[in-house]
């Protein structure tokens, strides 16, 4: 992972970079990989994901896949992240998400920290699959927002005075393995899209004089052996920390209790979950079924086609 020269002034000047198809292909599929056998939805002893809203996540990815660590902890990007605090950063997050339903989207709006965002695109990523936009430099403008008006918000929302023209808006948009990095400051939205299954690394990184929000995570010790000394420094803050999860740890409050999430719905979001597995199943079968037919009729016509005419004798014969 090699960035360009210019990548640290874009980053403090816009509030935001994009890098597209930085990562190999190879590393990707990796990430992938590892995540396949956790997007079964937790149940009783298994360790899974959650699908909450039109979301699926897969959280603790210390415990899930080697490749992602890696590649959260890279020391070219690390240095770039220090370089924008100045000071040594911490990873306080890292999680999967895919989007399983078409959204009617987000209004634009800063996101409360002091950190920097990066998703690493895991299949192309389009506006018609949901591509978030930025408003360049929106990071240092001083705002005027709506958060009080919404309950249960982690987002600065910006008042209707300030909002921006569409064509203010630059989109991020790009294949597997493009990386993007924004502060949380930058102002953003996700305009509604149609086509789910935009797939997502989603990390959060603080300066370490600064970790309040980090998340308490999980992570497998055949993981932890894999990183360097500075690489695990990385994962751990010097105080305690506020950020809390998905996945609910006996007592504690997880984003469902934070966010007033009634178990009912919570059980709602697994039932539409399956259910989009089930019809996003049949709909690909038919497809397939319709694309034998229609090959093998393809090949039937052809076979005739090529078929030696029958001599004037050979038909009389059959008379």
């Amino acid at each position: 992972m090699k960035f360009q020269e210019s990548s640290l002034e874009l980053l403090k000047t816009d509030g935001f970079l994009l890098a597209p198809s930085l990562l190999e292909n190879k590393i990707v599929d990796q990430i992938k990989k590892d995540l396949y056998g956790y997007e079964k939805i937790t149940f009783n002893h298994q360790y899974g994901s959650q699908a909450i809203g039109g979301n699926l996540w897969i959280e603790n990815l210390g415990v899930c896949s080697e490749a992602a660590m890696k590649t959260a902890l890279n020391t070219n990007l690390l240095t770039l992240i220090d370089s924008y605090f100045g000071e040594k950063s911490v990873l306080g997050t890292i999680k999967y998400q895919k989007k399983i339903t078409s959204q009617p989207g987000i209004p634009l709006h800063s996101d409360r920290g002091p950190g920097i965002v990066m998703f690493i695109f895991l299949n192309e990523i389009t506006q018609e699959t949901g591509a978030t936009r930025f408003v360049k430099g929106s990071h240092l403008y001083q705002t005027k927002t709506e958060s009080a008006t919404k309950k249960n918000t982690d987002a600065d929302y910006i008042s209707e005075g300030q909002k921006v023209k569409s064509s203010d808006l630059i989109v991020s948009h790009g294949g597997p393995g493009t990386i993007l990095l924004y502060s949380q400051r930058t102002w953003h939205d996700l305009p509604s899209f149609e086509k789910p299954g935009r797939e997502i690394i989603w990390a959060i990184y603080y300066p370490k004089s600064n970790a309040v929000q980090a998340e308490n995570q999980l992570f497998r010790h055949n993981i932890l052996i894999t990183l360097s000394a500075d690489q695990r420094e990385r994962l751990f803050q010097e105080g305690p920390t506020t950020g809390i999860s998905f996945t609910k740890f006996g007592n504690e409050k997880s984003v469902a209790d934070s966010y007033s999430i009634a178990s009912w719905k919570i059980l709602l979001y697994v039932g539409r979950y399956h259910l989009y597995r089930i019809l996003r199943k049949l709909k690909n079968s038919t497809k397939r079924a319709a694309m034998v037919n229609k090959y093998s009729s393809q090949a039937r016509q052809k076979s005739k086609n090529n078929q030696p005419p029958r001599s004037r004798h050979s038909a009389d014969l059959t008379k």
